[in-house]
């Protein structure tokens, strides 16, 4: 079964001004040789630490300058010779012949002197490093206490790796493919450049992994930037003539689909996974090039603020781990293959915080075949009691022994969609259906552009459209099979084409579009039934539908429709809108807060937040905005105050009065309190020194205290509610046996009317007597029972 356990701390180094380069604070690596004792951590502008994984304490520190930065992940191994680890086994099969009662390993810690610690770690910037130099250099360290050597590379290195090699331990792999490997006593051996990447490949290398395969060799693969795959296998026998030589070469996804890569991380069995810029997942296994790679491909729907990757070892199976910021920092457990995504399992890190973001994952050590223990930094940036520092955690993740089956399909399908998703594929070519619908926009187009007519442009689509929805109601199809996504990306980019200025079809900057003026020639109504009819998408328009076109176009009325049936559209565009609808200068009423509260009104009517809502809310809101927003959240709480305030007096009345937020269209008081969080989380430092804001505080924090006290009381009164309901219902139920009972009775028995006078009339004045008994037990009318409830609310 996949599970991933509680984080445990194990350190907190507070961020440098050395860690404010794009490099994560923090990298993590194992002590190769250890058996998954120890670990390394390379802190920017502190050291390199060791940590003993059982005890979960420090065991060695190299102190840096604070101006030092790491350029890549320290790697550290036990450099043992054969003469020691012969004394090694000897010692430790004599002490558990002499006292099996003794912690051998504890015994035993003082002869790691023999084993000979290295720790390497690759220098950007940092002391005494010449112009020139940055990348280049190895700082390395001999045992836990030795001094600090110095080792020059021909190239920048863009990783180190530890190889399970006899005399070469140690291959550095640079930005641009060249090997460079050390032997034991720490000599460079440059491999020829021969063995280097074709032509077809001119980027730079992303990503490099070593990867062991069963024969004993040792296999080098290289990722660049675009999702090139070169696969080449080192021949170190003969060290007169070191070679790599290629092996196999692929594409980590289809040519069309290969997006800039963000995050790449090879693992020790050949399994390669992938983000690339549009946070979708690719995953390829050097073992099977030749297969094609999926037309659809898995994106996450809740992406951490830093993309990190983490690929499990596993035999061969997808396994990968990705954090998530959703509600607060967690760790899934992915199958990472596009064609089955599942979530196999879910952590959070930390159960004392709901912000910070992962920066960095590693796998320290192995205990069995299905078990990893994980390393996790999460870097809190902004506000709260660990705003500025970085805390790194320890989880251990177990995977599935047997893979994956269908009861764990069935039993993840809710938790996998809520996580993963599946673009809709986009076709290249027109279908063969949608060849009228192309002539007819060629004829709409000349109609709009050619005559400018846009009165006849919209009576040709409301023609259109009526023809066509009339032969869709008679046939029984869907709105779908003539509405195409290549048919409404096509007329959409007609309609803007037009209603924007020239220039438009060559900005995709989300700025550029905030200066451009509508034209005489926009077709509001296209754009109005598109939108209702759910077959438009924010991507549809380079810039987004929403802030590329209906934004600059100023058409409010089609942006309140986006926003209710346009699923895509990112956080942002939201944030773009509520600033715009502040400082419109077409505002509604109440200055401008009457287009503000259109708007907000539909945001807080959608679902939850991203999680980059807090953070682009922080970056992009200025405080007098932010000011402006708190102020319609507040009005939003004290309608809810105002709505609920005669609640309990209502009820003594025979009838209810109902809560009328509805009526008023106040937005939900979950979403209204949610959304209150969020913007006081990213803006409350600004808030205290925001004078104007400091009101609203306050009557916020009255309107909730009300609410809450009005939520004490109803709590107080579930019990007696309930009890008296259960009762009811009870009495109800034995009522409804014995007529039951009576009626199977009369069944039996046939009275036998007139015998004597007025029997008829007592038996059905005795029926109606005995129906009524249930209900005069209790005192409650037969109707009011089972529509009585007690609301509760959800801070």
């Amino acid at each position: 079964m996949a599970a991933i356990s509680a984080s445990t701390s194990l350190a907190t180094f507070p961020t440098s001004h050395a860690s404010s380069s794009k490099l994560p604070h923090i990298t993590l690596s194992p002590v190769h040789g250890a058996d998954g004792r120890l670990a390394v951590a390379a802190v920017q502008g502190d050291g390199v630490w060791t940590y003993d994984l059982i005890t979960l304490r420090p065991t060695a520190s190299f102190t840096v300058a604070p101006s030092t930065i790491f350029g890549t992940r320290p790697l550290s191994f036990l450099l043992e010779n054969a003469d020691s680890a012969r004394s090694s086994k000897r010692s430790r099969e004599k002490l558990k012949a002499t006292d099996d009662s003794m912690d051998v390993d504890d015994v035993l810690a003082g002869t790691d002197t023999l084993n000979r610690r290295i720790t390497i770690v690759g220098v950007q910037n940092g002391e005494r490093l010449k112009p020139g130099d940055e990348g280049k250099v190895l700082w390395i360290w001999r045992g836990d206490e030795g001094e600090k050597e110095v080792v020059e590379l021909p190239r920048p290195a863009l990783s180190i790796h530890h190889l399970s090699h006899p005399r070469f331990p140690v291959l550095c792999v640079s930005v641009s493919g060249d090997f460079c490997l050390l032997d034991h006593s720490l000599q460079q051996h440059t491999l020829p450049p021969s063995f280097g990447l074709d032509d077809a490949v001119s980027v730079n290398i992303y990503a490099a992994g070593v990867v062991s395969t069963p024969a004993g060799g040792t296999r080098v693969v290289l990722v660049d930037s675009k999702g090139y795959i070169r696969v080449l296998r080192l021949d170190l026998d003969d060290i007169a003539a070191l070679t790599a030589y290629p092996v196999g070469n692929g594409s980590i996804g289809r040519t069309s689909d290969t997006q800039d890569l963000v995050v790449v991380d090879i693992s020790e069995d050949g399994i390669i996974t992938a983000l690339d810029s549009k946070q979708h997942l690719l995953c390829r296994n050097i073992q099977d090039f030749s297969s094609e790679p999926p037309s659809q491909l898995p994106h996450l729907v809740h992406p951490s603020e830093t993309s990190i990757i983490l690929s499990l070892p596993s035999a061969g199976r997808s396994l990968a781990i990705v954090p998530t910021c959703h509600l607060s920092p967690s760790l899934l457990l992915i199958t990472s293959s596009p064609s089955l995504p599942v979530v196999l399992a879910m952590g959070s890190i930390s159960s004392f915080t709901a912000v910070g973001s992962v920066t960095h994952l590693s796998v320290l050590s192995r205990p069995d075949a299905d078990s990893f223990v994980l390393g996790e930094v999460l870097t809190y940036t902004d506000g709260g009691s660990y705003s500025g520092r970085s805390v790194i955690y320890t989880c251990e993740v177990t995977i599935p022994p047997h893979g994956v089956g269908i009861n764990v399909l069935l039993g993840r399908q809710a938790t996998t969609g809520e996580y993963l998703s599946f673009d809709r594929p986009e076709n290249t070519s027109s279908p063969t259906g949608d060849q009228d619908n192309d002539e007819w926009i060629s004829k709409f187009e000349k109609e709009l552009g050619g005559a400018h007519n846009v009165v006849a442009a919209q009576g040709m689509w409301l023609t259109w459209l009526s023809s066509n929805e009339s032969t869709i109601r008679n046939g029984g199809q869907n709105v779908r099979d003539f509405l195409s996504e290549h048919f409404v990306r096509r007329l959409l980019g007609v309609v803007f084409r037009y209603a924007l200025t020239p220039d438009k079809c060559e900005q995709e900057e989300m700025e550029t579009a905030k200066r451009l003026k509508k034209t005489e020639l926009y077709t509001e109504k296209v754009v109005q039934h598109l939108l209702q009819r759910d077959v438009v998408r924010d991507d549809m328009w380079p810039g987004g539908i929403v802030a590329g076109a209906l934004l600059p176009l100023g058409d409010w009325r089609n942006i309140v429709l986006a926003l209710r049936h346009v699923q895509t559209i990112p956080s942002s565009t939201i944030i773009e809108l509520l600033k715009k609808a502040i400082h419109t200068p077409h505002a509604k009423s109440s200055g401008n807060r009457g287009k503000l509260i259109e708007i907000f009104r539909e945001v807080l009517a959608l679902p939850s937040p991203s999680p980059t809502y807090r953070l682009d809310l922080r970056k992009s809101l200025p405080v007098e905005d932010a000011t402006l927003i708190l102020d319609v959240l507040t009005m939003f709480a004290e309608k809810h105050v105002g709505g609920r305030a005669g609640l309990f007096d209502s009820w003594a009345s025979e009838e209810i009065a109902p809560i009328k937020t509805r009526a008023s269209m106040t937005p939900s008081l979950r979403s209204v309190i949610e959304h209150s969080c969020i913007l006081l989380d990213s803006h409350l430092p600004l808030f205290l020194l925001h004078v104007p804001s400091h009101h609203l505080i306050l009557r916020l924090q009255a309107a909730l205290e009300i609410l809450i006290a009005t939520q004490n009381e109803l709590r107080q009164i579930r019990d007696p509610v309930d009890a008296v309901l259960t009762l009811a219902r009870r009495e109800q139920k034995k009522r409804e046996e014995r007529e039951a009972k009576k009626a199977a009775a009369r069944l039996t028995e046939r009275p036998i009317w007139g015998k004597s006078p007025g029997a008829k009339a007592r038996i059905r004045e005795r029926e109606k007597r005995e129906a009524g008994q249930g209900k005069e037990l209790v005192g409650i009318p037969e109707q009011m029972v089972g529509k009585w409830r007690v609301e509760d609310f959800d801070f």
